[in-house]
């Protein structure tokens, strides 16, 4: 609904009051902070839960906010918590203004905000701008064409109507989540575009007036402090008026004519306007607010894309998140898979442009599943060695994996119910397998709560897989991982420059410092064979001052690199699969 003048006044003395009586700030304020952040994704249904009833919620973040200071993470990235049906997890959302009951309420979240801010850490949001809920008021009253919400959807008449009398949809356009993109509604007598699920009906942004309501959503959530915005399924907002067929793909992984991946999506995909006119108005609203109150926000974008259409999103945000870690690489991993998707970035993004590196989400197989558990440690400190902001998701600094064990009869996730019973647990169908509890301990429900059903099935491996396990192990995937972002600490790593190359299967990334008398360079060395390899770097990096480094980050204990130890630059000789980060 849009925000009446006597919630803005509320609002006002709400957050006037409480910054009035609030801790003290403690995170980063420079306009530059979120340029190096480490960006750290949370599932809230799935990261703790603090009143047993099996799904997470803000209380259970907030009880582990400490876990973050611990870590060394700077910011945390909440996927929705809006209130929701649930059709979709919360991605389809029936009030953009306040909280999901099963996450808690809304001084719930603004306890959260106070509690993360006094601890230096920072909040971002998920946004949903393509679609709401079919319970949205917005949507009720468009079905009663009840002005002004008459046109705040796509709706169109059908073609025709086929032998049995069932309306024709306008085209072929196709749902993400398979079938028609198009639901017919016979109060309205009208079809409706859902690019997602049929109870995710699209927004019209050729209606100024939607416009307007999602960018007071933005200043809304401003207001109570959140620190930016990670923007979900961006690239869809803005469809071809003349309602075109679009073509075939011939993509061998659609799986039928009703995958969306059957079809080239050229009429509903990256349309200039969805940048020039949506995605320009949400950037200026945040950079605007930002300046007014002194507090930069950060504004992230959810694309996938090829390179040259992905680089666009940048004159329209932050940046858009580089995914081609996830989709420019597969098991078996290799160092030349991993330069190539590094330099796909590298290679074409303009100075001015921040880099990022995104190696998990809520969408895609983990790590350890995707590319392997030997290669965990690995892909960490990749991750967290290139330049620009990483983005991590829960679980991964454990080493956390799918969890395949999940049946048809507990899948809930709708793309994964719509492959049926043989098709589910393919990658491109279910995404239940990444999405499940946080393992803390091995005590009942791995520590996420005190026990009793959890909406999904833990992974059995929380038995060792665990926070617990690893805290105190010094080469253990926690610890490595945290040594990793206490090293993105140094000037190097924030603001040096990159330099990736390949010997045999050995994947060489330094990062330079202007002045090494002053200031070291770092140098990740990722051996991806199943034998021991020797490397020759002294070209790469030897200086008159020295032609050797130390060991500061590694990952094999029995190693000849482990900590501390000294490596000559002439002949570094890794063990299978090792991984380790020396300082010259």
């Amino acid at each position: 609904m849009a925000l009446s003048n006597t919630v803005w006044i509320t609002l006002a003395i709400v957050c006037a009051s409480l910054v009035e009586g609030s801790m003290d700030r403690k995170d980063r304020q420079d306009p530059d902070w979120w340029k190096t952040t480490t960006v750290y994704q949370i599932y809230p249904r799935s990261f703790k839960d603090s009143d047993n009833d099996g799904t997470g919620d803000l209380k259970g973040i907030q009880s582990e906010l400490d876990y973050f200071v611990d870590l060394g993470i700077e910011t945390v990235w909440l996927s929705p918590i809006f209130k929701s049906p649930m059709k979709d997890f919360g991605y389809d959302v029936s009030d953009f203004i306040d909280i999901d009951p099963i996450f808690g309420t809304l001084e719930d979240f603004k306890d959260l905000l106070e509690a993360a801010h006094s601890r230096g850490l920072k909040i971002v949001m998920d946004y949903v701008p393509n679609h709401s809920s079919d319970q949205h008021e917005w949507f009720q009253k468009s079905l009663e064409k009840e002005d002004p919400y008459t046109d705040y959807y796509v709706w169109e008449d059908a073609i025709g109507f086929d032998n049995n009398g069932d309306p024709i949809p306008p085209n072929n356009w196709l749902s993400y989540f398979r079938y028609s993109a198009w639901e017919w509604n016979e109060q309205r007598q009208q079809f409706y575009l859902h690019q997602f699920v049929k109870e995710q009906p699209d927004l019209n942004y050729r209606n100024p007036l939607v416009l307007k309501e999602m960018q007071d959503v933005l200043t809304f959530w401003m207001e109570l402090g959140v620190d930016g915005f990670r923007m979900d399924a961006v690239a869809y907002m803005w469809e071809d008026e003349q309602l075109l067929d679009e073509p075939l793909s011939g993509d061998p992984s659609a799986l039928d004519e009703f995958d969306y991946f059957y079809l080239d999506h050229i009429y509903t995909n990256n349309l200039a306007e969805t940048r020039d006119i949506i995605l320009a108005a949400f950037d200026q609203t945040i950079k605007e607010f930002g300046a007014q109150d002194g507090y930069p926000r950060v504004n992230m974008l959810e694309v996938y894309l090829d390179i040259q259409d992905h680089l666009q999103y940048y004159e329209c945000s932050d940046f858009p998140f580089n995914f081609y870690l996830i989709s420019n690489t597969a098991q078996p991993p290799s160092a030349v898979m991993m330069f190539d998707a590094i330099n796909y970035l590298l290679d074409n993004i303009e100075e001015d442009q921040v880099p990022n590196w995104v190696l998990g989400n809520h969408d895609n197989w983990r790590v350890g599943y995707r590319l392997g558990p030997k290669v965990v440690d690995t892909m960490n400190m990749i991750l967290l060695t290139l330049p620009g902001v990483s983005v991590s998701y829960y679980g991964e600094e454990i080493g956390m994996t799918n969890n395949m064990n999940i049946t048809f009869e507990q899948t809930v996730d709708p793309s994964g119910c719509n492959c049926g019973p043989q098709d589910y647990n393919e990658e491109v169908c279910s995404r239940d397998p990444e999405r499940t509890p946080m393992q803390w301990n091995n005590g009942p429900n791995a520590g996420f709560n005190e026990g009793g059903p959890t909406w999904l099935p833990l992974n059995d491996n929380y038995v060792s897989v665990n926070v617990e396990n690893q805290r105190d192990d010094p080469y253990s995937h926690f610890s490595i991982y945290k040594k990793m972002i206490a090293l993105r600490q140094e000037t190097a790593l924030r603001f040096g420059s990159t330099v990736t190359k390949t010997i045999g299967n050995v994947l060489v990334v330094g990062r330079i410092s202007e002045t090494p008398e002053t200031v070291p360079t770092f140098v990740l060395v990722a051996n991806f064979a199943e034998t021991s390899a020797t490397v020759d770097l002294s070209e790469m990096f030897s200086t008159p001052q020295s032609d050797t480094g130390v060991v500061v980050v590694a990952t094999d204990l029995q190693s000849d690199n482990s900590e501390g130890s000294i490596v000559s630059l002439q002949s570094i000789t890794l063990s299978p699969m090792e991984s380790f980060v020396f300082q010259l």
